[in-house]
């Protein structure tokens, strides 16, 4: 096997269609694995043989030696076959992808709001700061910027690491100047729409975490963005309620405030505010140590969380953090991409610009929605419901051209609506086609069977809406539970042989 040493240029391979990547790191050395274009894989490998791969296709790796020596080998992967206890759905899928041993799983997304816009406003020269936790160690991070209105030239972005979660300004930090595409100091903002505002998605920043010196859990991200004066003033500002509701949390706490300057070239002069309702930055990916899940979902209120008592702590942030919270090895972590009041048209067009942009492992996406049909009464009818599965099936083809795991869930009741049982009829049929012919494509969680009380025309289980619409607390902790059951503990107990 090749030798690559700590002092020697990084190793640009090709690791074809079905082949792995073995790389040792004896005791007291550490490697880098990285596909410069999209960042699957990237990962830190220290005193231990590691596979990468196989997949589904070909990728360009770079290789960099961190500490000492490290030898690697380029090999057809072992036949291997996965048992599980699902019945097949899940074995199915992993090996149709070609990725079992290979899933990338060091990749975390937080971003506890969801992405309904606020009224651009013009900000210009302005710096917003993101203290952000993180249930794992990490050693790279970087924004998820969503804007919605004219291109913004110019934006620069910083990052570091925190011990001490009581530190607001960070001005005492050690901060690494992001870069943008090609390596440029500074980014354009693409134009965007309010209801489809674009996603923007720097470099990768290396910044390791620190470990905590004031009690509390997890790692601690820092994370600046600045607009400057120079183009278009106008930015979309992510408002989704008070970030105080989140910011002392044991678990998923998040916290933003800014300043009317350039914190990002000068650190030393940031002088922020209180805490803000708003943020051009929706979210963020981490590249951490060890083994983590890092969720994508995309949808409308019920996705976004509304109904909620603890700002937009929908289903998935729910099952995220209770499973962080546990001590399991897996560490997890969600990012909220619903938006109240979108139908399946809209939010499928952001669910492929976020599998564009993002590339994530796992991605979840809502096939139905009351929004696809008129007030009350609707009625339901076969156009809704097959414009419902065209965007559904434009979903799957998306998450499967890059490899993306899809996972889909059954339509909720809605009698706030006033829909009659035959109207009801076509959501309960469309239900069973999710589970019947989806099922063996994607992984399909049945959040009906814990939210519906099977009436014509249905209704929700006692306690668990209080509007007919949106779930309860309750609501949501019973989704959450069975998200956990039924999509992310099989997914990943398959992809890492590790039963949670």
């Amino acid at each position: 096997m090749p030798t690559l040493r700590v002092s020697e240029s990084p190793v640009r391979l090709v690791l074809p269609i079905g082949q792995v990547l073995t790389v040792t790191a004896p005791a007291g050395s550490s490697a880098y694995v990285v596909e410069p274009e999209t960042l699957v894989p990237a990962l830190s490998i220290a005193s231990q043989s590691q596979k990468v791969g196989p997949y589904e296709a070909t990728k360009n790796i770079t290789l960099t030696c961190t500490t000492g020596a490290i030898s690697y080998e380029v090999s057809e992967a072992p036949s291997t076959v996965v048992t599980s206890t699902d019945g097949g759905t899940l074995i199915g899928i992993a090996n149709g992808r070609k990725t079992i041993k290979g899933w990338p799983l060091n990749r975390m997304f937080r971003a506890a709001l969801d992405c309904n816009q606020s009224t651009p406003a013009a900000q210009p020269s302005m710096t917003w700061q993101h203290m952000v936790q993180c249930d794992a160690p990490f050693d790279a991070v970087r924004p998820i910027v969503m804007h919605s209105t004219s291109a913004q030239a110019g934006v620069t972005f910083a990052c570091a690491s925190g011990a001490d979660w009581s530190d607001k300004t960070g001005n005492a930090l050690t901060w690494v100047a992001g870069t943008w595409a090609g390596g440029s100091s500074s980014g354009t903002l693409a134009v965007g729409t309010a209801a489809r505002p674009s996603v923007n998605v720097p470099d990768m920043c290396y910044v390791q975490s620190l470990a905590r010196t004031d009690g509390g859990s997890g790692a601690i991200a820092y994370v600046r963005l600045y607009l400057p004066t120079a183009g278009s003033a106008a930015q979309c500002l992510h408002q989704s309620g008070d970030y105080s509701q989140i910011s002392g949390l044991t678990k998923g706490a998040m916290y933003v405030n800014r300043w009317a300057g350039d914190g990002v070239s000068v650190i030393a002069n940031y002088s922020p505010g209180a805490g803000r309702l708003d943020s051009p930055i929706w979210g963020f990916e981490f590249l951490c140590r060890g083994q983590v899940v890092g969720v994508v979902a995309v949808g409308d209120s019920i996705t976004a969380g509304t109904g909620s008592t603890i700002l937009r702590r929908n289903w998935a942030e729910r099952a995220a953090i209770t499973n962080s919270a546990t001590g399991s090895i897996v560490a997890f972590g969600s990012a909220n991409g619903g938006f109240p009041g979108q139908t399946s048209s809209q939010y499928v067009l952001r669910a492929l610009d976020l599998i564009t942009a993002l590339t994530p492992p796992v991605m979840v996406y809502s096939p139905w929605t009351p929004n696809d049909f008129p007030g009350a009464g609707g009625p339901v009818t076969a156009t809704v419901i097959n414009l419902m599965r065209a965007n559904l099936a434009k979903f799957v083809a998306a998450c499967r051209a890059v490899g993306t795991l899809p996972v889909i869930w059954t339509g909720l009741p809605c009698p706030s609506k006033g829909i009659n049982a035959a109207s009801d009829q076509l959501r309960k049929d469309f239900n069973a086609e999710i589970r019947a012919t989806y099922g063996t494509q994607v992984i399909v969680w049945d959040a009906d069977a814990v939210m519906s009380n099977g009436a014509s025309p249905a209704g929700f289980l006692p306690g668990m809406s209080a509007d007919d619409l949106h779930p309860t607390d309750a609501g949501y902790d019973a989704l959450a539970a069975k998200f956990w059951l039924d999509a992310l503990g099989p997914v990943v107990s398959v992809n890492t042989g590790i039963t949670l």
